[in-house]
């Protein structure tokens, strides 16, 4: 049995890694969308400018949703906005009910957001829908 050596130095999992952008995180964004830490916006009108008009000139493929939204959980979030529950959003998408909250749950943490009417107003603020 070969014993590991206690000097064996292990990688940090919450370090950034050698590809990240120092004053950035890697992974919770594109890289387009990454913004060094000093130059986020603080005031929300400001953020919600800059985000918007990061979003439209995104450099994804053509019509590619913003902040990584799928086609079904733009029509799912649609839905939400309206107000309608798990069932009825299954009802009128013609998919289970536990499919919606599968996508209910991708959308919230797309859009980094805690609850559904969370994500109905992020949505109707950036004209998501």
């Amino acid at each position: 049995m070969s014993e590991t050596s206690s000097s064996e130095e292990r990688p940090d999992p919450r370090s950034p890694g050698p590809s990240a952008t120092p004053g950035t995180r890697r992974g919770l964004l594109p890289a387009s969308w990454q913004w060094p830490l000093e130059e986020v916006p603080t005031t929300g009108s400001a953020f919600l400018e800059t985000v918007s008009t990061t979003a439209a000139s995104s450099d994804g493929p053509e019509g590619a949703a913003p902040y990584g939204l799928t086609p079904r959980e733009l029509d799912v979030l649609r839905l939400l906005v309206e107000g309608r529950s798990d069932r009825q959003i299954g009802e009128a998408l013609s998919i289970s009910h536990r499919t919606v909250m599968r996508h209910v749950e991708h959308i919230l943490a797309k859009l980094a957001v805690d609850s559904r009417t969370a994500a109905a107003t992020q949505a109707v603020r950036l004209r998501l829908v």
